[in-house]
């Protein structure tokens, strides 16, 4: 029969593993509320053991994300237009590295507001099956300018308030008396455009 050390070790070490689980957009900061919850009950003395066996190094700083350490991309850092990109593309059909595709999604934080087969945020749209459903140059157009084209249904709009402030998000539902309003917006660092309501 095992002890309660043994029993609070595997404890933790579930926590460890449950990260690496996949999970909604909320998951991450789920399952380490509950780890936080979990180590205000331990001894002062083990907090430190068991919060490093319990995954602290894996989450980003807010505890919302696990952390990524990505290189970002290299290369001369070259304003690129769509024709130019196409051909780019086009020429060059071997064999395509999806690890390191991946890596700059993460590191470019293109996931902070997009799913890829499940792993992302949920304001921008889902890209998983986005070449069967665009074009090459449709694609790149989107990559190079991403405010030329936003579907109404992720635009963020500017809603003043009749108190004087203001609330930025999509308009979700409205009726005779109610605007229902997400404030998950689109990523101001990749999309400059936004209106007043």
């Amino acid at each position: 029969m095992a002890g309660p050390r043994k029993t609070r070790e595997d404890y933790f070490n579930w926590f460890y593993k449950a990260f690496g689980y996949k999970g909604g957009n909320s998951y991450i900061g789920f399952i380490d509320n509950a780890r936080k919850m979990a180590l205000s009950h331990v001894p002062k003395d083990q907090f430190a053991m068991y919060s490093k066996m319990s995954g602290d190094s894996l989450l980003n700083e807010k505890g919302t994300r696990l952390a990524e350490n990505v290189e970002g991309p290299k290369g001369p850092g070259r304003a690129w237009e769509v024709d130019s990109a196409l051909k780019v593309v086009d020429e060059n059909t071997g064999v395509r590295d999806f690890k390191r595709g991946r890596e700059l999604f993460l590191a470019m934080k293109c996931g902070s507001c997009h799913t890829i087969k499940g792993e992302g945020g949920s304001v921008g749209p889902d890209l998983t099956q986005l070449g069967t459903r665009f074009s090459k140059r449709d694609m790149l157009e989107a990559i190079i300018e991403p405010s030329k084209v936003i579907s109404d249904q992720y635009e963020s709009k500017v809603f003043n308030m009749k108190d004087g402030t203001s609330v930025l998000g999509r308009l979700m539902s409205e009726d005779e008396k109610n605007y229902v309003i997400s404030q998950k917006s689109l990523c101001t660092t990749c999309h400059k455009n936004s209106c007043e309501e």
